[in-house]
């Protein structure tokens, strides 16, 4: 039992540090000009920009996957083990929720296809993008 319990909380650590890893790299850049920045503003009304953390990332080494979908939710599985959450992208920090454990914030970064997270912990994790 005591086995479960700290797998479980290992699964969602880990998955909290990849979320919050992901939406580090979340920058918007511009052009400048006063069209693109009309254009800009009307599509941020109609649609939230797209989060450099949407898809699937991996961790062979610990058989681990996030996924990130793009309403904001997401999975996090560890062997047979998965865990639903739901998160923020802030720019180089996400905000992740867990239902049964709580809240926390994530740094991450991304560089190429590798994702590299930490959490409040100071816990670093990488992935892959699959």
């Amino acid at each position: 039992m005591k086995r479960k319990i700290i797998g479980a909380v290992a699964l969602i650590l880990c998955a909290m540090i990849t979320v919050f890893c992901l939406t580090a790299c979340g920058g918007n850049s511009g052009s400048g000009s006063k069209a693109d920045d009309t254009t800009a503003a009307t599509e941020a009304t109609t649609e939230e920009p797209k989060s450099p953390l949407i898809g699937t990332w991996e961790n062979s080494k610990e058989d681990s996957v996030f996924t990130f979908n793009p309403d904001g939710t997401g999975t996090y599985s560890m062997g047979e083990n998965s865990l639903k959450f739901t998160f923020e992208d802030k720019g180089s920090t996400m905000v992740v929720k867990i239902d049964s454990i709580g809240t926390q914030n994530v740094k991450y970064s991304i560089e190429g296809n590798k994702l590299s997270m930490t959490d409040e912990a100071g816990v670093s994790v990488e992935f892959t993008k699959k």
